[in-house]
Parts: C-alpha cells; structure tokens; sequence
C-alpha cells in the first residue's frame, strides 16, 4: 500500500507540473496588447527655415514744385502709379507653443531675406509743350521681420490651424527719376533707404511630420506704411523746381517652412 501511495503520490506531480507548463504556454501565445500611440504634443520651443514668394500692388505719387509749391508745368506726367512688385523671401524663424487641450498658443519671430521689387517705367509727353519724358518709380523691400503670436487650433492630433499678427519691421529702398528728353532735358532724381516698422497678419496649416518634426504654409500680409523722396535737378541741386515722391510698402508673403521642436514634455 505504501508504494502505491508512492506512486500516487508521484503521478500527481507529474500533472501538477505537466498543466503548469501547458498554461505558461498558452499564454505565451496569447496575442501581446499594443501600447497606445503617443497624444501628439505640440508645446515646446522650436527653430526652422522657410521660403517663399512675395508681391504687391502698393501704389507711388510723383508732384512737381516749384519752391516746394505743386506746379502743373509737367501736366502729362502721371501724378500715381501702381508698383506690381514680386520677388523671392525666405529666411528663418524661433518661436514657442503652449497646448491646452486642441487650443494652441504661441509667439514666433522671423527674419527673411527679401528680393521683392519693381522697376516702373512710364514713357510720354507733356501736355503743356510736348516734351517727351520718362519717369521711372523704383522700390524694394531688402529684408522683413516680423514678431507675432499664435492662436491655433488641432482638429486632429498632428495638424494645426492658426491665425497669426503682430509687429513688422523691414528695410526699404526707394528712388524717383524724371527726365525730359530733350535737348538739354533736366533729370531729376532722388532715392531714400530706411528701416520701416509696421504690422502682419495672416494664417497658416502645420503639420507634424513626426515627434519632433513638422512643416507649415503658410499666408502673411504686411504694411510698413509711407516713405518720400524728394527728387532735385541731377545738374543744377539748386534749381527751384522739385520733385516729390511717396511710396507705400505694404504686400503679401506665401510661404513653406520646416521646424524643428524641442520637446518640453
């Protein structure tokens, strides 16, 4: 009987052994739960380049003085012109972002190169006395800055819509030049540069290419107001006539850009 019991006893262990190794095996085969894809987080500093294109339709005015007075001695020669100005922008910008739920805040800064000008040249003649004349309006707009806050919103985890506004500051160059095409013609001419502060506004779409990774396009319309030229006689500075001319900055920006973010999270 006792080794009966043994044997029992024995047997028991085996099974006991046998079912616990049968389980850990099932389970090893059980599928394994996926972790839960991170929540896109778009708080954080961040740095990145862009490029686009820019243009405008910012109008210029040309009086002719006499002693500072307007004097329509040059009637003929348009009193205002429309400068369609284009050119190439692209830069760089630093900013930051603070997520509350799908609610964006931010503030972002930027300095662009800037290559939007014009040349715009009209030919014709006086009414008063025929004489022939070329007037040419010239602008451009070297560099542009801008600082801005951001309001935008994520209607899914890795894309945000934004509004944007605030400062802007560019360096503009300007010249006028009238010339009578005549013999013995007098040319007068004038060219001003200078820093102009104004303001932007806009909005834009970025998208999150991956953690830390993302790529915006982005529209801003800008104005940094009015400048004047005055424009004398190239041969004779103290003729008594003058010109006057005044330029308006102001145009669109469309852009893409790239950012890279540091994570605060």
């Amino acid at each position: 009987m006792l080794a009966v019991a043994r044997t029992a006893a024995k047997a028991a262990l085996f099974v006991g052994v046998l079912a616990s190794g049968m389980g850990l095996a099932a389970a090893a085969d059980l599928p394994v739960k996926a972790k839960p894809v991170a929540h896109y987080d778009w708080t954080g500093f961040y740095v990145g380049g862009n490029v686009g294109y820019g243009w405008s339709q910012a109008g210029s005015s040309l009086e002719y003085l006499f002693n500072g007075v307007p004097t329509p001695i040059t009637a003929g020669v348009p009193d205002s012109y429309r400068n369609h100005s284009s050119g190439f922008i692209g830069g760089g910008q630093v900013g930051y972002n603070f997520q509350i739920d799908r609610t964006v805040l931010g503030i972002e800064a930027d300095l662009s190169y800037s290559d939007i000008h014009i040349d715009n040249t009209v030919n014709g003649t006086t009414t008063v006395g025929g004489f022939p004349f070329t007037s040419t309006q010239a602008q451009k707009l070297k560099w542009l800055a801008t600082l801005r806050g951001r309001v935008g919103y994520t209607p899914s985890d890795a894309l945000l819509l934004y509004v944007t506004g605030g400062l802007a500051l560019g360096h503009v160059e300007d010249s006028s030049r009238l010339a009578f095409n005549i013999v013995g013609g007098t040319t007068y001419f004038g060219s001003s540069t200078s820093t102009r502060s104004g303001w932007t506004i806009g909005g834009g779409a970025e998208y999150g290419i991956s953690t830390n990774l993302s790529a915006k396009l982005e529209y801003l319309y800008f104005d940094l107001g009015r400048t004047s030229v005055a424009g004398i006689d190239v041969l004779s500075p103290g003729n008594p006539f003058q010109t006057h001319a005044q330029f308006d900055h102001n145009g669109h920006i469309a852009r893409l850009g790239l950012n890279y973010r540091f994570s605060s999270r």
